[in-house]
């Protein structure tokens, strides 16, 4: 079972655990050698709770970082695949190519605007990052295959853009991110 707020508590224990470790370093130097002498059994058993931590953390960071490289060599490797193929191939190689076919993240400049709102993927895009002008926003207005779009972020928006994104077909839009001022042009 998952709880929601395991990343603040873990967060915290780890601030407070860092502070105390801090702390015992500085006690470590100023103590006698013979209370190591007499404490083995309770140092080595401290230094392997270290040990089992840092292994774990390893892990999760090396799973994390490799999740995040299949997703965007898998990105990748859709482009060049049809919308039938991703759907009835890809997502039946395993759960991690399943999610990143069903919930594709996407970063787009303008001048590939076109060829991106054009190609398969655009159907199974969940997040999608634009850096464009607002002459492009009219071809996002006109496309009506981002219905599995949740989240957009804008990099450059200006009053011709927030026209046409007004009338873009976006079902399921909850959340918008603007990253850059208005300018008026």
């Amino acid at each position: 079972m998952y709880d929601e707020n395991i990343e603040t508590v873990l967060y915290n224990e780890m601030t407070t655990v860092n502070s105390q470790l801090i702390s015992l370093v500085n006690k470590v130097k100023l103590a006698d050698s013979c209370y190591f002498m007499y404490n083995n059994g309770m140092i080595d058993e401290f230094i392997g709770n270290i040990h089992e931590f840092l292994k774990q953390l390893d892990f999760n960071r090396k799973k994390a970082s490799s999740d995040r490289l299949n997703s965007d060599v898998l990105s990748h490797i859709y482009q060049f695949l049809d919308n039938t193929t991703l759907q009835e191939c890809c997502c039946l190689v395993s759960k991690l190519w399943r999610q990143s076919v069903d919930g594709l993240q996407v970063g787009v400049r303008g001048e590939n605007l076109d060829n991106f709102l054009n190609g398969s993927l655009v159907k199974n895009v969940a997040k999608l990052t634009l850096i464009i002008s607002g002459d492009a926003f009219k071809s996002l207005a006109n496309c009506r295959s981002l219905d599995k779009m949740k989240s957009l972020d804008l990099l450059s928006l200006s009053n011709v853009a927030v026209e046409h994104l007004t009338k873009c077909h976006t079902p399921n839009l909850t959340e918008l991110n603007l990253v850059d001022t208005i300018r008026i042009y």
